[in-house]
């Protein structure tokens, strides 16, 4: 899946949604977790990290420190 359509996933989430069904195309609260729910927590922790990653050097503070994973 790319960035672009998970943002597109978590951005129109409701707040009670907690997966996003592949096969049916839906958000869904329920409890059990198949194997076409991807958690939103998951994507939402996904996207965290790859905005993180795409800083450009003009986007960091002159003398900050930034270490390489």
């Amino acid at each position: 899946m790319d960035i672009e359509t998970m943002k597109k996933i978590v951005d129109g989430a409701p707040e009670w949604a907690k997966y996003w069904n592949t096969r049916m195309g839906c958000y869904t609260k329920g409890n059990v977790k198949y194997s076409s729910n991807i958690d939103l927590d998951g994507l939402r922790s996904q996207l965290t990290k790859h905005d993180t990653l795409d800083l450009e050097p003009a986007d960091i503070p002159h003398g900050t420190i930034v270490l390489e994973e």
